[in-house]
């Protein structure tokens, strides 16, 4: 039985913050039975979760009561204050979690310590003070994280054991020296014949460092030294998340794909001799809340990836390495949201990230204050269904048909809602491989059984579509019961869409 109750609220009901803000709440502690303790401690970090090992910031700790013997029936409450960082800020993905929390510890002592965790939302505010401005090379924005002190004699066995392991490795490559000999000329061969061909190529971009829904460049240039033809000429961005579990001999690193944008330079056909092919292209960087973030075992990298595409022969290749951070962080000063009403914080929860001021770089490049909305056109026959389904107003009549209404529609906002409007109020029986499930946070206009109640996140199950679930407090404990893998069956109402995550949202319909 626990010795004690403790309770942790937000002075915001969505418990969204912007980085360098002041986090406040109150912590209440009711006492069950008198304990012995050695004091109570509150913690505030970030830290991962998901496929990959836990990552985590170096925890900021504030005492709240020494030690001293609690006695039962005393009720003892602690405003708190704390300053949110800049960087990382809330990543919910595929693989990868980065959440912030706050935690309250009873220590007691030879016994199991009485705690309670709460999370909250951190969206781009002030620069990371590691970010320079600095826009043509990779940054190191990776905050602190916890590490383990070693001492001298550890030192000294990891260094024996790390030169072992170095005589080894040289060892095993001398036993390969001939596949490594093979490899590297095999490799050596195909940039002298692709040179014999394209001659040199140069790869421009206007910077690695790069912001949503800027306007950015990219190009190709160089004169063939044969007359030959491509299949095409183009560059491929993409978001890709890495998150490695175990270690040593069990470890594994998981990898998924968060975007992938294919953009033709130049059509396939006959490149002629001392043809100067110069080819650049401009476009609107994808409106995304994924940004870079390198830790020791999860990570999100962006990469554009430049090829020349050659039938019958080696295609070309290079590959340049981005790094996506918040329009926030490029201007002069970042400024913060305007957040003395829970009216303005309500507006910037139920959209993309707050419209920044207008930003200069140092390198002079205007960073974009609108938010640019690309969208992909439906093929014909799923846009005419779903316009048919729209002006009669007839709701989806399954999940599946829903799902494949809002696939045709891709990135279209407009059709999106449309469709999200016909199906509004239908009840839905959908299966979910459950993710995560945590206190539900940000519902605004919400039933008062849904205000202390679970919000389940997961994947439809069968699909690739992600759904978040609100549930009544009615139904915590049997929630509790779940964890992350196991599928849960409901009956859900649609209600809408959330944009900053690209996933439906729904309630338990009773």
């Amino acid at each position: 039985m626990s010795k004690c109750q403790i309770s942790i609220t937000f002075d915001r009901n969505d418990r969204i913050y912007y980085g360098g803000e002041t986090v406040r709440g109150t912590v209440r502690l009711l006492i069950d039975e008198q304990t012995k303790s050695n004091g109570v401690k509150l913690t505030h970090r970030w830290k991962t979760h998901g496929r990959g090992n836990s990552d985590s910031g170096l925890p900021d700790e504030i005492i709240l009561v020494e030690p001293r013997i609690l006695q039962a029936g005393e009720q003892l409450e602690f405003p708190f204050a704390i300053t949110s960082p800049s960087h990382p800020v809330t990543y919910r993905g595929h693989l990868v979690y980065i959440d912030h929390y706050v935690r309250v510890d009873v220590d007691v002592p030879w016994a199991k310590n009485p705690c309670a965790e709460e999370e909250y939302e951190l969206r781009p505010g002030i620069r990371p003070e590691l970010f320079t401005g600095e826009r043509h090379k990779v940054l190191s924005l990776t905050a602190q994280t916890t590490a383990t002190n070693v001492g001298p004699i550890a030192r000294t066995i990891l260094l024996i054991v790390l030169g072992l392991f170095i005589v080894a490795i040289t060892m095993f490559a001398l036993f390969l020296l001939p596949i490594i000999l093979i490899v590297v000329g095999f490799i050596w061969v195909k940039k002298k014949a692709l040179k014999s061909r394209l001659g040199e190529v140069e790869v421009s971009v206007p910077h690695v460092v790069v912001a949503p829904t800027e306007d950015w460049t990219f190009g190709i240039r160089f004169t063939p030294r044969k007359s030959f033809v491509v299949n095409s000429i183009y560059a491929e961005l993409i978001a890709e998340e890495s998150a490695t579990s175990g270690s040593g001999t069990n470890k594994t690193t998981h990898k998924h794909k968060v975007l992938t944008e294919k953009h033709i330079l130049r059509e396939g056909g006959l490149l002629d001799l001392e043809a100067l092919v110069d080819e650049k292209i401009t476009i609107t960087f994808p409106a995304t809340n994924a940004y870079s973030f390198e830790l020791s075992d999860n990570s999100l990298k962006w990469t554009v990836n430049f090829c020349i595409d050659i039938p019958g022969f080696p295609d070309w290749t290079h590959t340049e390495s981005l790094q996506v951070v918040p329009i926030e962080f490029l201007g002069e000063q970042a400024r913060l949201p305007n957040t003395t009403s829970d009216s303005s914080r309500t507006a910037f929860s139920e959209s993309v990230p707050f419209d920044p001021v207008p930003a200069i770089s140092p390198l002079g490049v205007e960073a974009r204050k609108t938010i640019a909305v690309q969208s992909i056109s439906p093929p014909a026959l799923a846009l005419e269904e779903h316009r048919s389904v729209s002006s009669e107003n007839l709701p989806p009549e399954s999940i599946e048909e829903l799902l494949s209404l809002l696939e045709s529609a891709g990135r279209n906002s407009t059709q999106r809602s449309l469709i999200l409007e016909a199906a509004a109020g239908e009840v839905y029986d959908i299966t979910v491989a459950i993710d995560r499930i945590s206190t539900s946070l940000g519902i605004t206009n919400a039933a008062p059984e849904f205000s202390n109640g679970k919000t389940v996140i997961g994947q439809i199950a069968g699909t690739q579509r992600s759904i978040e679930v609100v549930a009544p407090e009615a139904m915590n404990s049997e929630l509790e019961s779940f964890r992350r893998g196991d599928t849960w069956q409901s009956s859900v109402t649609i209600t809408g869409w959330d944009s900053l995550y690209n996933r439906l949202r729904g309630a338990v319909s009773e």
